[in-house]
């Protein structure tokens, strides 16, 4: 009596099925030219999430060293923030999805839709600080300087509340961030990263927090003096002490994803 397997019929389907494991040419060229564009992906989160730190870290310099209401630097700072950390944030999106991580790749796609929105706030506050409030500083004219007072970023300007709500719909999309690149890590086996994680999570909660802020009769008074100044920059400095280590992790997160697909 003949085995199945030495059977001649089932010798010759084990051979087929040998020769299908086996990757063609086409779809070894497939695989590399995968590998080539998840690379070339990573570089673009890495370099973005870099320009993000780097962005961040001049902001708060203009913070500190006080040469902000002569340059503009810190509002031009805020302005090209949101492209670099949705690039970022983006790139994160196409590596999962890329991976076939569904879950990780849902949070990234809510990371991204926070950013989005967050962009469409921040870019519109501070396109018009660097244009119409700069241009009407020293304006004398009365229906200036109450158009200079609706659109100017400061406490207790209409619209600060707006500026606040971008940054708690960046603090969103930093836990949706945290969420996903947990996910990842825990179905991909690869390095944990549990710095980062924490940070995003701490920068989140913060944020949320800051959602009630425009709410406080504080910030309505009828002068701000330069105390008052100094106590608002303190929490922007802080923020920017916390958001600029992540930025420069995440960086790194992307670089280890450069080396993987090698």
């Amino acid at each position: 009596m003949i085995k199945e397997s030495e059977h001649p019929k089932a010798a010759r389907v084990d051979v087929d099925l040998k020769k299908s494991t086996k990757p063609t040419d086409e779809q070894r060229r497939v695989d590399v030219r995968e590998n080539n564009d998840l690379r070339t992906i990573a570089e673009i989160g890495r370099w973005s999430a870099f320009l993000a730190g780097i962005l961040t870290t001049i902001f708060a310099l203009a913070l500190f060293l006080d040469f902000n209401s002569n340059t503009g630097i810190d509002f031009f700072a805020c302005f090209l923030l949101p492209f670099a950390y949705m690039a970022a944030v983006l790139s994160h999106r196409y590596l999962v999805t890329a991976e076939k991580l569904m879950l990780s790749a849902f949070y990234a796609d809510l990371s991204v839709l926070m950013a989005i929105l967050y962009a469409c706030y921040i870019c519109g506050v501070y396109y018009l600080q660097l244009t119409f409030v700069r241009k009407t500083t020293r304006a004398t004219d009365s229906h200036l300087r109450l158009a200079k007072f609706v659109v100017e970023y400061k406490p207790g300007t209409p619209i600060f509340p707006l500026d606040i709500l971008g940054y708690v719909l960046l603090a969103v999309s930093t836990i949706f961030l945290a969420l996903s690149i947990s996910k990842h890590t825990a179905d991909a086996n690869g390095k944990k990263w549990p710095l980062l994680i924490n940070l995003l999570y701490l920068h989140g909660a913060m944020g949320l927090g800051s959602f009630y802020v425009p709410f406080l009769p504080m910030i309505y008074k009828d002068h701000q003096d330069e105390q008052d100044n100094m106590i608002w920059q303190t929490p922007l400095i802080s923020w920017c002490v916390l958001f600029a280590p992540i930025c420069f992790l995440l960086g790194a997160y992307f670089q280890s994803h450069h080396h993987k697909h090698e």
